[in-house]
């Protein structure tokens, strides 16, 4: 049985269309070196500058890129910090809870710090 252009092109694309389908992804996850989890710990003010009335300075800690993120782009990412459950999220949590202005999302941040501190956070590697 001999294939024709068409028929080679058309098992071609199935077959690159089944790769990319079927490929599990990788999530790659911020890595923040134990040095920079000590210096926020130790001294999160001077770590960071102070925010300015509309934008807050711990999103910084995680991107530099997040400083104006909105009040759902904090929770995503403070729920991201929680799920993920490391020891170095709960310093990056501890000064969220103090800088940030929403009493719910404070409130998330210390129910994280709750959560790592006693073990019970839901690890990311755990799945």
């Amino acid at each position: 049985m001999s294939l024709t252009i068409p028929q080679l092109l058309v098992m071609l694309g199935a077959a690159l269309l089944a790769l990319a389908l079927f490929t599990p992804r990788t999530r790659s996850l911020p890595i923040v070196p134990a040095i920079a989890v000590a210096a926020i710990a130790e001294n999160s003010a001077a770590t960071h500058p102070s925010p300015s009335p509309l934008q807050l300075a711990w999103p910084q800690l995680v991107d530099s890129n997040a400083a104006d993120l909105d009040a759902d782009g904090r929770r995503a990412l403070l729920e991201a910090l929680v799920a993920i459950g490391e020891p170095w999220c709960a310093p990056i949590l501890r000064v969220a809870s103090d800088e940030e202005r929403d009493d719910r999302l404070a409130a998330i941040a210390r129910a994280g710090i709750a959560a790592i501190s006693s073990g019970d956070a839901p690890r990311a590697d755990a799945a």
